[in-house]
């Protein structure tokens, strides 16, 4: 990707605000990776370690058998007609924390989540 200088003003701005990459790269509509890349060579962020680019890297393959079954769910659950709402790993679409941690939640203010 070529970044011009209001890319890069945008950029240095939402940085400068401490908000994290994967914020900055849903904002900005860039890959989470090219947006790390350019904040190192901007200067505004230190290159990774090597023991965290191992972490990245398995964090980053997904588990075949589990994916399959994600997509499987999306799917059958097509509501977002907008395309507004955004699936995270292990999360319902629309939902910003899991089911497992949504029914921890409720359990431990004494209630049941179903």
């Amino acid at each position: 990707m070529a970044w011009t200088q209001e890319d890069d003003a945008k950029l240095s701005e939402l940085h400068a605000k401490r908000l994290g990459v994967r914020f900055i790269s849903v904002w900005l509509r860039q890959p989470a990776a090219a947006v790390r890349t350019r904040l190192v060579e901007l200067g505004l962020e230190k290159p990774l370690s090597a023991k965290a680019s191992k972490v990245m890297a398995r964090a980053q393959k997904p588990a075949a058998g589990a994916t399959r079954v994600e997509e499987a769910e999306n799917d059958d659950l097509d509501d977002d007609e907008d395309g507004d709402l955004r699936a995270s790993r292990g999360c319902p679409r629309g939902h910003l924390l899991s089911e497992a941690k949504i029914a921890a939640l409720y359990r431990s203010a004494g209630c049941d989540y179903r």
